[in-house]
């Protein structure tokens, strides 16, 4: 194993625990950290040597981290080993997770929210059919304001 600095080991941690505060287990949290202060994609098989962990397990936690588009798969020519990335740029990182966000969650709610409004408006609810569509109501109008932040952060973070 390669001997590095020990502010390495410092910012892996750092960026482990903030990580980890979004939910990731530990394992995940780390391979963020080391993946992320590598200059260029870093293989598997360096992950398992920083971690400890089998190639199986890495394997699984990296799916689960490119599905969240936090870091990315790098195919190199000639081989078929799988390298990793996470792109350096922290405006680039957020706008990419938000730009997912609005795709994965916000936009097919959109669509789909006021379908399910406007189809009840002509039934007669009882109360607890009235009080679970002013749910539905308030939830809608609050994800339509988180979408109208997030496209001004967005555009807020966009280089010039």
């Amino acid at each position: 194993m390669k001997e590095h600095p020990p502010f390495e080991d410092e910012f892996v941690e750092f960026l482990s625990g903030v990580f980890g505060g979004f939910g990731l287990d530990q394992l995940s949290s780390r391979l963020v950290g080391i993946i992320f202060l590598e200059p260029k994609e870093i293989s598997m098989e360096d992950l398992a040597g920083r971690t400890g962990y089998s190639l199986a397990s890495l394997s699984n936690k990296l799916r689960l981290l490119e599905s969240q588009h936090l870091v990315m798969r790098v195919r190199k020519p000639g081989t078929k080993k799988a390298f990793y990335f996470i792109e350096k740029d922290v405006y680039s990182i957020i706008q990419r997770k938000m730009k997912a966000t609005i795709d994965l969650f916000i936009t097919p709610a959109k669509d789909r929210l006021p379908k399910i409004i406007e189809s009840q408006k002509k039934e007669r609810l009882n109360a607890d059919g009235k009080e679970k569509m002013a749910i539905i109501e308030r939830y809608h109008r609050q994800l339509l304001e988180v979408d109208q932040c997030m496209q001004r952060l967005m555009k807020d973070l966009e280089r010039k």
